[in-house]
């Protein structure tokens, strides 16, 4: 599932500059917003769940996953991806620093347990995570994830 999103139009960017957090947030989910895949109203609710949690999205080193309900703004289930050369500060805590940036939309509660299995699978190792954030090019990302899922293409 984690390839099958990924590789729709677009859904993979990368950023150069440095970035807030926020926009992060709003350029990882422009792909989605693109597709109709999720409202305006889901992108501001997963900025909202930051400025009122903290950044819970911060789920490993160098990882977010940017997330809100249902039933904030999704349309249909969507992943996207940015890559961003220069540490994006979800706080001032050196933990709280994300280069792989994912917006997911989920439609329930279970539909997208097989994308986060996959996710995990490949972050459980830290030079997987290192690899990623070095990537330049969609399709390098795609190869490589397809290649730590053992994906035979």
């Amino acid at each position: 599932m984690l390839i099958k999103l990924l590789s729709k139009n677009q859904r993979i960017m990368f950023e150069d500059k440095p970035i807030t957090w926020v926009e992060s947030i709003k350029k990882v989910s422009e792909p989605l917003l693109n597709e109709s895949a999720v409202k305006e109203s889901y992108v501001q609710k997963m900025i909202d769940n930051v400025n009122d949690l903290g950044p819970y999205i911060v789920i490993a080193p160098k990882i977010a996953l940017a997330h809100a309900r249902p039933e904030d703004g999704v349309n249909e289930m969507g992943l996207s991806l940015l890559v961003s050369k220069e540490l994006v500060k979800f706080s001032e805590k050196e933990e709280h620093n994300a280069q792989l940036i994912f917006a997911l939309a989920a439609t329930d509660s279970v539909s997208h347990l097989s994308l986060l299995s996959d996710l995990a699978q490949i972050f459980s190792d830290q030079a997987n995570i290192d690899s990623l954030c070095e990537l330049r090019t969609p399709e390098e990302v795609l190869q490589f994830i397809s290649k730590c899922l053992g994906v035979v293409e």
